[in-house]
């Protein structure tokens, strides 16, 4: 059973609510067909868009499992915790349901965040914690400014974006610190909603 039918099915959502978030397919591909001056604003357009027309969303569900998201932020932060002494300043480059950053929030001096605002609304942000939206390439803070730098299936926005967004991490990332990309392999995907029905990405995962 693909993992996104899992995800719907343990949340004992109906078939017509599984297929309905293959609206993202469409969303999709107008971020797909984009000039990079629309892509400035369309990412974080068509997040929001998707989060507001599909409220059971498995990441808008998740974000209220707090057990869940308890496991799976530590489980990543077992994977990081050896790059974050106490004075690091910590970025996550989408940040989902925002529960890594926040348990990182309690290891180092200071957390960025960058996504949609969409999937962030209602969280409350720790004093050393702050978000700024992204437009899908820039990475809005100063240069070498940041110790360690976590993507987790970021990397599969627009192809075209790929190059850019990669130097604008470098470029805030301190000499000789850390990026740590978690990016899905396509030869065992797809990854994103499409998974339930395509063999290739065809989701907001452009390019796996």
């Amino acid at each position: 059973m693909p993992s996104c039918i899992q995800e719907y099915a343990k949340n004992h959502l109906t078939v017509v609510q599984v297929e309905q978030p293959y609206i993202e397919k469409d969303l999709a591909q107008r971020l797909r067909n984009s000039t990079k001056e629309e892509r400035q604003y369309l990412h974080t357009y068509v997040y929001n868009e998707l989060f507001q027309k599909i409220p059971f969303h498995p990441q808008l569900i998740n974000k209220a499992n707090s057990e869940a998201n308890l496991q799976w932020s530590h489980n990543r932060t077992r994977l990081i915790r050896e790059f974050l002494p106490s004075d690091a300043t910590f970025l996550e480059v989408g940040i989902g349901d925002c529960c890594l950053a926040l348990e990182v929030a309690n290891l180092v001096r200071k957390v960025y965040t960058v996504d949609s605002n969409e999937i962030t609304k209602n969280i409350s942000f720790p004093q050393n914690m702050e978000l700024a939206i992204l437009d899908g390439v820039n990475i809005p803070l100063p240069s070498s400014s940041v110790n360690v730098i976590y993507s987790d299936q970021l990397m599969e926005l627009h192809p075209e974006d790929a190059i850019e967004q990669l130097q604008n991490i470098d470029k805030v990332l301190a000499p000789g610190k850390v990026y740590i990309c978690h990016t899905p392999n396509r030869l065992s995907g797809s990854h994103d909603i499409s998974g339930c029905y395509d063999e290739t990405a065809t989701g907001f995962h452009l390019q796996e």
